[in-house]
């Protein structure tokens, strides 16, 4: 929360994302874990 109070938006949802799959036992979640993975540093980009 720190980082978000910062402006630090970006490092904080990729924290905060990989803090999620690293912890979750949520299969749906789970399923989804290595797409997570790499766009948690990456929300930003446009891909066409």
């Amino acid at each position: 929360m720190v980082l978000y109070n910062v402006e630090e938006h970006h490092r904080a949802m990729e924290i905060l994302l990989t803090c999620l799959i690293d912890t979750t036992s949520d299969e749906d979640i789970l399923h989804y874990k290595k797409a997570i993975h790499f766009y948690s540093d990456k929300l930003d980009k446009t891909w066409s």
